[in-house]
């Protein structure tokens, strides 16, 4: 075998994309990006590019696992919040359990936790504004199993008397 074509299937077998028409079978391995098709029933096939006859797939299914995501959709920009009044941190999110909220009065220099971690099903938070004016506030959300995976406002908000 000189080369060979990989395809990848979500639905063990019964339908099949390609990941690549054709690469040399000598390297013994080819890097892919895992595409956002979340299923626990894929496979891999491999196939001879000269004799399509020649075929190995994988004998047991794998995990495409989803991606966790998060939005946050209040505060993005622009607000005034005041001191000592409560305001509502919202986000959307999916495949995250618990997050942890946090904000910066610097432009992300440096955080400081709002909560350690609340269900991020409830997809809101109602935050009672700190005596820390600024017009350089963010609100960053992190998913508690895996910092790396987070959300701040694009734009800042202002905290002020």
């Amino acid at each position: 075998m000189t080369n060979t074509k990989i395809e990848v299937s979500t639905n063990n077998g019964t339908s099949w994309s390609t990941i690549i028409g054709s690469t040399p079978a000598l390297t013994g391995s080819y890097s892919w990006t895992i595409p956002n098709s979340p299923s626990t029933q894929c496979k891999v096939r491999l196939t001879d590019v000269a004799d399509t006859s020649i075929k190995s797939t994988s004998s047991n299914t794998f995990i495409i696992a989803p991606v966790p995501t998060i939005t946050i959709t209040s505060p993005n920009g622009g607000e005034n919040w005041k001191i000592g009044d409560a305001d509502t941190v919202r986000w959307t999110s999916s495949d995250v359990t618990n997050v942890m909220i946090e904000y910066t009065t610097d432009n992300g220099i440096s955080w400081t936790t709002i909560t350690a971690s609340t269900s991020a099903s409830a997809e809101s938070y109602i935050w009672t504004i700190p005596n820390t004016p600024s017009v350089n506030c963010k609100v960053r959300i992190s998913d508690v199993g895996n910092a790396g995976t987070n959300s701040s406002n694009n734009n800042l908000f202002t905290i002020s008397n």
